[in-house]
This record gives C-alpha cells, sequence and structure tokens, in this order.
C-alpha cells in the first residue's frame, strides 16, 4: 500500500512539475524557436570571395548570395508555423546593401516562389542589423522551405551571420 502511495505522490508530482514548466515557457516566449548558423547554408556561385568565415559568411560578389534551408519537423515546427523571422547581416558599406527573403521550391515542377524582401538602406553602413521579410514565401507547407540572402552595389564587406525563426 506505502508504495501505491508513493508512486501516486510521485506521479501527481511529476504532472504539476510538467505543467508548471510548460506554463512558464509559454509565457517566457520560449514555444518553437529555430536559430540556423549562416554556416548551414550554400552559396549561389563557387567563387572564393563568398566565404564561410567565423563572422558568417561573407558576401564580396553583387548579387550573389546564400540559400539556407528551413528544414520542417512536422508536428514539432514547420515553416507554417512561424510567426517572425529575424535575418542577422552586417552591412559594411554606405553604398551597397544586403537584402534577405523566404522562398520555396516547387515540390513537384520545377521552380519556386517568393515572399517579400527586407534590406538595410544605403544610409545603413557599418553596423549590424536585423532584417525581417515577408513569410509569404513559406505560405505552402508542402513546398521546400529556404531563405534567400543576397547583397547588392559594391559590396566591400556584407556579412550574413545566420537567422532565427520563431512563433
Amino acid at each position: 500500500m506505502k508504495t501505491m502511495s508513493n508512486a501516486r505522490t510521485f506521479l501527481t508530482w511529476a504532472t504539476v512539475s510538467f505543467v508548471t514548466c510548460t506554463a512558464t515557457a509559454t509565457a517566457m516566449g520560449l514555444t518553437k524557436l529555430r536559430r540556423v548558423s549562416a554556416m548551414d547554408c550554400v552559396a549561389s556561385t563557387y567563387d572564393e570571395r563568398v566565404v564561410n568565415y567565423s563572422e558568417g559568411v561573407i558576401l564580396d560578389i553583387d548579387g550573389a548570395g546564400v540559400f539556407c534551408p528551413f528544414n520542417d519537423e512536422y508536428g514539432v515546427f514547420d515553416k507554417s508555423q512561424v510567426a517572425n523571422l529575424d535575418v542577422y547581416v552586417y552591412d559594411g558599406d554606405s553604398n551597397s546593401r544586403i537584402r534577405a527573403t523566404t522562398c520555396a521550391s516547387y515540390a513537384t515542377t520545377l521552380g519556386s516562389t517568393c515572399g517579400t524582401y527586407d534590406q538595410t538602406t544605403d544610409a545603413d553602413a557599418g553596423g549590424n542589423y536585423v532584417l525581417n521579410p515577408g513569410l509569404g514565401g513559406w505560405s505552402n507547407a508542402s513546398y521546400f522551405g529556404y531563405l534567400h540572402v543576397v547583397p547588392y552595389g559594391t559590396t566591400p564587406y556584407q556579412v550574413f551571420k545566420g537567422y532565427k525563426a520563431y512563433d
């Protein structure tokens, strides 16, 4: 009888602890989060001026960017559940911009679709920025989602560091 009572006490404690931890995590906004390093991305060119570096991916060619996957985890966290997207970049020149958008490759045909871009401006230079591109490129759950980050202008020193997606 004592064993049954101990088991019931433990089960009650475990249930209360789980509910408390879940409620605390939800209240703190820690429900679903994915951080992706720029090192997980693929360059759109084989030029040596687009390189992985300790700071991120250095983009030194006008129009040559990187593609970063968003790997869906069905039932856990997929792109249709993303409500916020923060893209971390460094803009090193007032004559250049760095842009980011969400895109997806079609599953059964060739082609892709993208959402709206967010970008630094010509006035942004020598600083770290967080871009928030539109999520329209990830609207179809059956497509393969990715983030496209690309520099425009003279690009002496543009750096893509990574992104954070969360609900």
